[in-house]
């Protein structure tokens, strides 16, 4: 939920201010519902499957002098009981790196995931997620222009900062649980409802020592569904409402999804569409849907108030997936009814 003019306005104020700390907000991304460890562990291991790799990239602002650059790497797969049809279990792994403003505010976050899936019937499975790892924290006070450099005729930034932090840099735990219910009617026809709560134990975010900046939790509530209107369209409905703190954000999107071949070995669709932040930005969309491959594509156009910065130029997403689907026994192992 980062508004770049307003996180731009906070930075130059903590700067500005002697004895205040750097509080960073967690990454976003406009296509959410393709990065779905980031806003639920409860979707480990939700996936037509038994191996999901998955990335994003996105790059903010670059026509501003302030570029956010984000992208997350995951993994998740399935783990089945021999003697069982009632359940699986998920474990994934999650990590996400986030670089933002001049002072170049960083983010490495590493998580691991797990999750159990009760199946109802075919039709209906509720899954409860945690997640558990670490992030560091990290800027660059070298780059930080604060009062203190203010000749009273321009800024110097050869001039000292006038700022003592401890340090520049810390690292801290994360908790993170979840749930999920998929209702799925068909194959093509299904949805997802769930939340997500990140940063159960309100880690302490702070550079100078302060002990009241602890980072909020935030709650991501979401459905992701999909409804098959013809033998070659579906309809690709997906929301999600987050906030953290003083801070949320909707994010709405829908898609036409147009099958292009459905022969086996040779699957082929397209997904034109647009996904809308209510506070921000329109999202044009493209994904690219090839066997078990999907590659996704889309713009933010800016519209609020620092569009007069950016010329309404936020900035493009990037992400990609692929899925292993193993052949598996059945007097082995019982066949999952994921779609």
């Amino acid at each position: 939920m980062r508004q770049a003019l307003l996180n731009t306005v906070k930075w130059c104020l903590l700067l500005l201010l002697p004895g205040t700390y750097l509080i960073g907000q967690d990454i976003h991304y406009s296509q959410f519902n393709h990065t779905p460890l980031n806003i639920n562990p409860g979707l480990t291991g939700i996936f037509n499957g038994d191996l999901r790799f998955a990335g994003n990239f996105r790059d903010q602002w670059r026509s501003v002098s302030v570029p956010y650059t984000t992208f997350t790497v995951a993994f998740d797969t399935k783990l089945y009981p021999k003697r069982s049809d009632n359940y699986f279990w998920g474990l994934g792994i999650n990590f996400n790196y986030d670089l933002a403003g001049t002072v170049k505010l960083n983010l490495l976050h590493l998580t691991v995931s797990g999750s159990y899936s009760r199946i109802i019937n075919k039709n209906n499975i509720v899954t409860a997620g945690v997640a558990i790892g670490g992030a560091q924290r990290s800027f660059k006070s070298d780059f930080a222009t604060t009062e203190a450099q203010w000749t009273g005729l321009e800024w110097d930034q050869t001039l000292p900062i006038g700022e003592n932090f401890n340090n520049e840099s810390f690292i801290f735990g994360d908790v993170s649980a979840g749930l999920n219910y998929r209702l799925q009617a068909s194959e093509r026809t299904k949805i997802d409802i769930g939340a997500g709560a990140f940063h159960l134990n309100t880690p302490l975010q702070t550079f100078d020592g302060a002990t009241d900046a602890d980072l909020p939790i935030r709650l991501s509530i979401y459905g992701l569904g999909g409804l098959k209107l013809t033998n070659g369209l579906d309809l690709l409905l997906d929301a999600q409402y987050t906030f953290q703190g003083p801070h949320d954000e909707f994010v709405a999107g829908a898609g036409a999804k147009i099958y292009l071949n459905q022969n086996r070995g040779r699957e082929l669709a397209l997904v034109v569409g647009a996904n809308w932040r209510t506070t921000d930005a329109i999202i044009p969309k493209l994904e690219v849907h090839y066997k078990t491959w999907h590659l996704g594509l889309s713009y933010d156009i800016n519209y609020s108030p620092f569009d007069v910065a950016t010329n309404r130029r936020g900035g493009p997403e990037l992400s990609i997936s692929y899925r292993i689907l193993k052949v598996k026994p059945l007097s082995t192992y019982k066949t999952c009814p994921i779609y």
